[in-house]
């Protein structure tokens, strides 16, 4: 399986580490991490079509940079 890294773009073999916004920050709203894949919520700037909270997946270099990981969240509103 190859996989695309959202935060520099490069393909990797395997799976890559995934955030969605309520594992980002928790504090975006009160639905539990556990649910927020399939979220309802659609007040939130980080659901997509009323359905599930938005998420990228990062290869561990990505993943480990803040900064970056803010970028892909600010980025999508």
């Amino acid at each position: 399986m190859i996989s695309l890294c959202d935060g520099c773009g490069h393909c990797f073999g395997g799976v890559l580490e995934e955030i969605n916004a309520k594992k980002w920050k928790p504090s975006l709203c009160d639905v539990p991490h556990e649910d927020s894949e399939f979220c309802s919520n659609i007040e939130c700037d980080y659901n997509i079509n009323a359905e599930c909270c938005v998420g990228f997946q990062l290869c561990k270099k990505c993943f480990s940079n803040k900064q970056l990981v803010d970028a892909n969240f600010v980025n999508f509103i």
